[in-house]
């Protein structure tokens, strides 16, 4: 960003939020901008306001509970805490400072978190929001510009996103004031880019978000264990029949054994002179043993098959490389079938509302023929 402010962008007033993950820095950053200790540095689960003149402006810092990096932590009670935040200031807020660490790697899982709470908003909150970087004496020699280029491309979209509008503070150097001015002038020079207008959400649309960001949550839940069932079946289903196959195998195997017998006093001396008999019936014996061995394992397989498919809660799909779990295009598919709308049909079941493009045009009874878990 330029450097040169233009000083008659200059507010009587600034009003700026918070938002970033848990141990971002957010509440001493918040002292910082105050000058004054008002926030706990510890992790706080409430939205705080607090406000002081600073550089004869009067300032309004609304410090906000952090976001947890991994998205299943996070609850809707702690989302609705959030976006109160922004109920304490009716009028709205100048900015929205997004709070992101230097001493971290800001990878794709931190992005993930960040977007998820940031569509909780409207697409409008972009062109309010600065990536507000803290931990600036991670910085050393470099630039905040170097860093950037050398993050991962996750960091780099966030920048783009914000249209370039950042700004570093080193929270270990409260004297130095320089660094707050500037970013004041930087948060006024955003603001006369908005014509002075303030991000000031529809909060009913906003609670609405949560509310279906949920309900989506929940159905892909519902997915998961039934996608579970259906594989853990599937599974079962293949174990017995390979053990039926090895069955009617070993069957027809000492069919012929018995068929090939010799019959004769003659023939017995005749094979046994030879020692071909002995060998043969060894080898048999063996290939006897190892698929006994294999259906013994069988067995067990499908007795733990069978109580994981009786059993079965949380579940991850396989990646079938024998690595851990890798829930990858699985998770990308589940996400596209809980964005669906859902609803309910005239038995109460649940149903899913596929759009026009989807290739379905009416309500789908998405249960009905389905053995979902209890």
């Amino acid at each position: 960003m330029d450097s040169n402010m233009d000083f008659s962008n200059k507010l009587q007033e600034l009003k700026i939020m918070m938002l970033g993950q848990k141990t971002s820095g957010k509440s001493a950053t918040g002292n910082t901008l105050l000058r004054k200790q008002v926030f706990a540095t510890c992790q706080n689960e409430r939205c705080q306001m607090e406000e002081e003149e600073v550089f004869d402006r009067l300032v309004t810092v609304i410090d906000t509970p952090g976001w947890w990096k991994e998205t299943s932590r996070c609850t809707e009670d702690m989302d609705k805490e959030i976006v109160r935040g922004l109920s304490l200031s009716p009028s709205g807020v100048h900015a929205v400072l997004l709070v992101v660490p230097l001493d971290l790697r800001f990878s794709q899982a931190h992005l993930g978190a960040l977007e998820d709470h940031m569509n909780l908003f409207d697409e409008g909150i972009w062109k309010h929001t600065m990536v507000l970087f803290t931990y600036g004496d991670n910085l050393a020699d470099k630039s905040v510009e170097e860093h950037i280029e050398r993050e991962h491309s996750a960091l780099r979209w966030l920048v783009d996103k914000c249209e370039n509008k950042y700004h570093a503070i080193n929270n270990m150097k409260k004297a130095d004031m320089t660094q707050v001015a500037e970013l004041f002038e930087k948060i006024e020079e955003m603001v006369a880019g908005n014509s002075g207008q303030l991000f000031c959400p529809d909060m009913k649309d906003v609670h609405l978000r949560i509310d279906e960001k949920f309900k989506k949550r929940e159905l892909k839940h519902v997915l998961k264990q039934w996608l579970e069932q259906e594989y853990r079946r599937r599974e079962l289903e293949l174990m017995i029949g390979f053990k039926e196959k090895l069955l009617e195998l070993q069957a027809d195997i000492r069919e012929s054994v018995a068929s090939q017998k010799p019959r004769t006093l003659i023939d017995m001396n005749k094979i046994k002179t030879k020692g071909i008999g002995q060998k043969k019936d060894e080898k048999e014996e063996k290939v006897d043993a190892k698929i006994n061995r294999e259906i013994e394992k069988l067995d067990k397989d499908i007795m733990r098959s069978t109580d994981l498919l009786r059993n079965s809660k949380d579940f991850i799909l396989p990646d079938f490389k024998g690595e851990s779990p890798a829930p990858g295009n699985s998770d990308k598919v589940l996400d596209w079938i809980s964005s669906f709308k859902t609803g309910t049909n005239t038995e109460s079941q649940l149903t899913l509302n596929f759009s026009g493009t989807s290739g379905y045009t009416s309500m789908h009874d998405f249960i009905t023929d389905m053995d979902m878990p209890e």
